[in-house]
């Protein structure tokens, strides 16, 4: 039960102090619950990201068919694909339809990667040709998943294979000779090829509903124990000044 009772200030310095004290009191709650809110906050957005990484997957090209005129690296990160006389288009290709391994794999956010040099003779005319195999059909997959040049360069090839998740895919890189081609000397050298797939794990995440009761009892909690823990401060009610005379400070307790 609340018992109501005057407390005499004897100078308007005490009157003075305990409004201060009352003040600073109810502004260090305020920053305490601000603080832990905060913290709070922060830990519930880090709650619902989802733990991410990527996932790199070389491609050994010795699982890949080679024409005569190809050779490829004993450990399969490398291929050099030379013109052949006997062949229109040489080929180093890989087709899962024809019976070869399954190692292009399209999932989402995967990738197909590759580095290549393409080498054109003096006075030859050539293609260098990549595409993604649907080995359903055996052609190409597709616009987007097609690189093809006839001038001389190097760099780097990138197909994003998230489309054709859950298909079976193949790759195919060629080195074709064009009508005005007059020579066998032209080169391209394929290097680094490789799938890198985005590693999602999705977190659950709470309701809105449960998040809203969860900080409510967290501020609660801070509230409880700021009680327990401190000196209630002072209750004013009001300050009464009779007759001129010193004021009298009526407060709760």
């Amino acid at each position: 039960m609340i018992n109501l009772k005057s407390v005499v200030v004897t100078s308007r310095k005490n009157l003075r102090d305990t409004l201060l004290l009352e003040i600073y009191s109810g502004r260090e709650k305020l920053n305490k619950i601000s603080k832990y809110s905060a913290i709070l906050l922060f830990l519930l957005v880090q709650s619902v990201v989802s733990s991410a990484g990527a996932a790199i997957i070389s491609v050994n090209l010795n699982n890949f068919f080679a024409d005569p005129s190809v050779t490829v690296s004993a450990d399969g990160t490398s291929a050099r694909i030379s013109e052949d006389p006997l062949l229109f288009s040489t080929l180093l290709v890989n087709d899962p339809g024809l019976g070869d391994p399954d190692v292009i794999i399209p999932d989402m956010g995967t990738t197909l990667n590759f580095s290549y040099r393409f080498i054109e003779a003096v006075g030859e005319d050539n293609e260098f040709g990549v595409f993604v195999i649907d080995a359903a059909t055996g052609g190409s997959a597709g616009n987007d998943f097609e690189f093809f040049t006839q001038d001389s360069g190097s760099g780097i090839v990138s197909f994003d294979l998230t489309s054709l998740a859950g298909q079976t895919s193949g790759l195919q890189f060629s080195l074709t000779a064009l009508p005005g081609d007059a020579g066998f000397d032209s080169v391209v050298t394929i290097s680094d090829v490789f799938l890198k797939t985005s590693d999602v794990t999705p977190v659950p995440v709470p309701e809105p509903s449960a998040l809203l009761l969860f900080l409510i009892g967290f501020v609660c909690l801070l509230l409880s124990g700021s009680r327990r823990n401190t000196d209630k401060p002072l209750q004013i009610s009001k300050v009464i000044i009779r007759n001129n005379k010193q004021p009298v400070l009526c407060a709760m307790q």
